[in-house]
């Protein structure tokens, strides 16, 4: 699986709990704070949970990078890690955001890419789908296949191979 699946997945999992969350939004307001970290005792003013409950929660923020600590004396100080945030909302981004082919395709990966499929006519179909030919009504496209459900690429009316 890929590195930043796995990477992913551990801070998409350390999210997953009603009460990391409300520290997470709780470190992210800055109330009572003027330089962007908590002590852990303001945390617990701030939150209903247990001095050992908040330690389980901020070992697992910290584990996974989404929250970093610093000790001075007796007291920890936690903030919010925003450059590992961007990372997952990049990621998040990234794996939700469509793409340029359609979703009937079947996509070929070839050098990091997708490749255009070649269609039985001979046209090359931007996006590879092969399931199009089913759902779209034929174009006038000029093309001689009875199959062919390629667009025309050109308008110009001369002659033109679609």
């Amino acid at each position: 699986m890929n590195t930043d699946y796995l990477k992913n997945i551990a801070l998409l999992k350390a999210l997953a709990d009603p009460s990391r969350l409300l520290i997470i939004e709780t470190l992210s307001r800055n109330e009572n704070c003027t330089c962007g970290e908590y002590c852990a005792c303001n945390l617990l003013g701030n939150l209903n949970i247990t001095q050992p409950t908040l330690s389980h929660h901020m070992k697992i923020l910290c584990h996974c990078g989404i929250t970093v600590d610093r000790k001075e004396g007796k007291r920890v100080y936690y903030n919010l890690n925003h450059d590992m945030i961007g990372e997952l909302l990049s990621f998040l981004r990234e794996i939700t955001t469509a793409n340029s082919s359609c979703s009937c395709c079947e996509k070929m990966k070839g050098g990091g890419g997708i490749m255009d499929k070649t269609l039985p006519c001979g046209c090359v179909s931007e996006c590879g789908c092969t399931a199009a030919s089913e759902t779209k009504q034929k174009p006038d496209n000029g093309c001689d296949n009875p199959n062919c459900y390629c667009e025309p690429i050109c308008t110009c009316g001369e002659n033109c191979e679609c």
